[in-house]
Parts: structure tokens; C-alpha cells; sequence
């Protein structure tokens, strides 16, 4: 119990240096854990799609959903920006994924309604042109397909995160990511985060 704040020091310092040094390093470590593994898997559940539904992860980093979901139970097609996110998801989750593509929201690589759902977690607050975004989503998606687009809350502060491991009985690595996650969203603007990927 003596060594617990160090150990929590550590934690934060790692990923503090993997945000900067390897982004797609630092993702990877968020899915490792359980609550935030957790709070994707609710998120998807939003979509309530049937087996083999053709579903497009957009800004699935290094393979979100791939990390979660039962494999073969979707077609599932990831898409990200960032080249550095694709080659670790294929490394990582590449067999969960029927294809990940390098692309970005607003001039997607895919024809018109061809995906049942879209899942877009924690990444659509990035994008310079939302309203872009939308319209092409709008695009992809067969009419009537569901759409989730997640993220923190607006309210999601240093106080909130605070809040969150105090209750929650978090791991120190834990407790280290809801924290920098906070003070990411306060600290950083849109164009700060997106140089990092």
C-alpha cells in the first residue's frame, strides 16, 4: 500500500511518454483495460445490429472494436487516418477486421450505402469538419442504418476524473488514463490532437 502512489506516479508518466512518443502505443494500452474495453462494448451496443452486419469503425486506431467484439461476428472494416494506428491494428487485431483502410471522415474511401451501422468512439470531437463527417456518413450508411458517435462529455473534467477513481476502485494504470484523458480535454484543441496521430 506504501508503493501505491508511486506505482500511480509511474503509470501516469508512462503515458504521458507514450502520448507523445507513439500515440498508437498509448491507444493500444487504453484497450487493455477493462473499464474503458467496458465502456466501448456499451457504446457499440447502441447500434443493436444482427450478426454479420457490415459495420465501418471510423478512427478505430489500433483496432477498438477488434479488441472487443467477437471475431467474425460482424464484417467488420476499420478506418483511420493515421497510418501508424492501421499497421498496429494489423498487427494487433488485423484478423478481427475484414479490411482496415487508410482514410478520413469526409472523403471516405467507400461506395454509397454500403455499411449497416458506423461506430465512431472517442475520436469524432477531432475531425476539422464535422459537418463533412456527418455528410459522408450520411452517405455510406444504407438508409435507415444506425449511427453511434461517442466520446466524453463536454463535462468531462480533471474534477469528474477525480470523481470517477475515487469511486470506481481503479488500478493505478487506470487511474493514470481516466486523469490524462481529462487534462488532455482541457488542456488540447482539436489541431493539438490530431499532430499527434
Amino acid at each position: 500500500m506504501i508503493f501505491q502512489p508511486a506505482f500511480a506516479f509511474l503509470a501516469t508518466m508512462r503515458f504521458r511518454f507514450l502520448l507523445w512518443h507513439s500515440p498508437p502505443k498509448l491507444f493500444d494500452r487504453l484497450l487493455r483495460l477493462p473499464f474503458y474495453r467496458e465502456l466501448l462494448l456499451r457504446q457499440f451496443e447502441h447500434l443493436r445490429l444482427p450478426p454479420k452486419s457490415r459495420v465501418l469503425e471510423l478512427g478505430c486506431g489500433p483496432g477498438a472494436l477488434g479488441a472487443i467484439l467477437e471475431e467474425g461476428k460482424f464484417e467488420l472494416i476499420g478506418c483511420d487516418r493515421s497510418q501508424g494506428m492501421l499497421a498496429l491494428a494489423r498487427k494487433k487485431r488485423g484478423d478481427a477486421y475484414v479490411q482496415l483502410i487508410q482514410g478520413e471522415g469526409g472523403c471516405l474511401p467507400f461506395g454509397d450505402q454500403v455499411f449497416d451501422g458506423v461506430f465512431c468512439a472517442n475520436v469524432f470531437h477531432l475531425f476539422r469538419d464535422p459537418l463533412a463527417v456527418l455528410g459522408d456518413l450520411a452517405r455510406v450508411l444504407k438508409p435507415g442504418a444506425p449511427l453511434v458517435l461517442a466520446g466524453p462529455e463536454e463535462s468531462f473534467g480533471l474534477g469528474t476524473a477525480k470523481r470517477l477513481v475515487k469511486e470506481g476502485g481503479f488500478g493505478a494504470e487506470e487511474r493514470a488514463a481516466l486523469v490524462l484523458w481529462a487534462r488532455l480535454r482541457k488542456a488540447m484543441g482539436s489541431e493539438a490532437c490530431m499532430k499527434l496521430v
